[in-house]
């Protein structure tokens, strides 16, 4: 999103989606460009959805401009994913905001079991053990990938809410999967 003017970010909430490639421009990135002065005041948030694993050692780029007023302490970055973020020092990055994902925070590769005693049908969002982490049960978090395959439980899939997987896989031939 390109701005020719202005722009005021006041107790404010910004989306970003964010892909593979931290490279400034990547097609796959949101980014908002604003010609002229970026305002930050309040705390706004920030945030970031991955639609693919993200690169934990180059920053993304969020906001670009032209001058700034505010800094790193009006923004607040969140994610629904197993991600982590800073917001590096504006000061360091002139003429942009950008963010590092910290630690070692990566999307998971899951398998789909099905069965929790719960509700032994459902994908939803980081509430439901119906996938494989290795050997061990986990939730779904935006950004993941997965996989459905022959080894599960069920073949009946109930999707509930907004789901952004990074990836999704089927590598079944004997059990038939209704979503």
């Amino acid at each position: 999103l390109a701005l020719g003017g202005n722009a005021t970010f006041n107790n404010a909430t910004i989306n970003f989606e964010l892909g593979a490639n931290s490279t400034l421009g990547d097609p796959g990135n949101d980014l908002i460009v604003v010609n002229n002065n970026l305002s930050l005041s309040g705390v706004t948030t920030v945030n970031i959805l991955p639609t693919a694993t993200l690169d934990n050692v180059n920053p993304y780029t969020l906001l670009q401009y032209g001058t700034l007023s505010g800094g790193a302490a009006n923004l607040n970055v969140i994610t629904p994913s197993r991600y982590s973020f800073n917001v590096l020092d504006p000061t360091t990055t002139v003429p942009y905001i950008q963010v590092q994902v910290v630690g070692s925070g990566t999307a998971a590769s899951l398998l789909w079991k099905g069965g929790d005693a719960g509700n032994p049908n459902a994908w939803d969002f980081q509430t439901t053990s119906n996938w494989l982490n290795g050997a061990s049960l986990d939730k779904f978090y935006s950004g993941d990938n997965l996989t459905f395959d022959d080894t599960s439980t069920t073949g009946s899939v109930t999707l509930i809410g907004t789901l952004s997987p990074a990836g999704v896989a089927l590598n079944n031939s004997t059990l038939p999967y209704t979503f």
